[in-house]
């Protein structure tokens, strides 16, 4: 399937009764963003984002006027190589969980986001809006040569990263311009603190950063 294309519709939009796994593979792969009275039941399938090399819009909530969205169980899936950036916009509405296999590339989270669980797999990087991200928490596991970064869409404007409870542990990670915050533990090993973050103990690794300062532009 190429995509999905809500805005306009009006009615209801309902995978909540079958859950079918859809996998899409158009630049915007999920748009729900527009005007049109409808409902849209996401159920708890997984919709997978599956590109070859270009990015887009991969999910957008962006204008919800008219939108009834029954989300939060559901799993968006990003997979694919690519070096150009990606976009998640959820438009204010809480979703469920999103996972970003390995060798993405960058996604970009635009405003403020909430989901039930975020899971960074290697050679990824999220780019967190200073609107502020909220989840339930959060998986990083990177690798020697392909860390993941995670950083603020703004540079010297930190992101805050909030989640309520338990300990977070990021391994072969990159931040800069992040604000852990919410109340759960934050720790990093084998880590590079790339600047100006808060909440979080970074542990370095013993040698090298060429990946991880490469992404982010150092």
């Amino acid at each position: 399937m190429q995509g999905i294309t809500t805005g306009a519709f009006t009615g209801t939009w309902d995978n909540s009764v079958n859950n079918n796994n859809i996998t899409m593979s158009a630049q915007t792969a999920f748009n729900g963003s527009g005007t049109g009275t409808r409902t849209i039941k996401l159920g708890s399938a997984t919709y997978t984002w599956s590109f070859a090399s270009t990015g887009g819009t991969g999910f957008s909530f962006g204008v919800t006027t008219g939108l009834t969205l029954n989300a939060g169980s559901e799993t968006w899936v990003v997979s694919g190589v690519s070096q150009t950036s990606k976009s998640f916009n959820t438009g204010g509405k809480t979703l469920g969980s999103l996972t970003v296999n390995a060798n993405c590339g960058v996604i970009v989270l635009s405003g403020a986001t909430t989901l039930a669980a975020i899971t960074l797999n290697a050679g990824t990087a999220l780019q967190l809006s200073t609107s502020g991200v909220t989840a339930s928490s959060l998986s990083v596991v990177g690798s020697s040569s392909a860390p993941v970064l995670l950083m603020s869409t703004t540079l010297g404007t930190q992101a805050a990263l909030t989640i309520t409870s338990g300990t977070q542990s990021l391994s072969f990670a990159a931040l800069r311009d992040i604000n852990c915050t919410g109340g759960a533990t934050f720790t990093a090993s084998n880590s590079f603190d790339l600047g100006n973050n808060n909440g979080i103990t970074i542990t370095a690794p013993v040698t090298g950063a060429s990946r991880a300062r490469s992404y982010a532009g150092l």
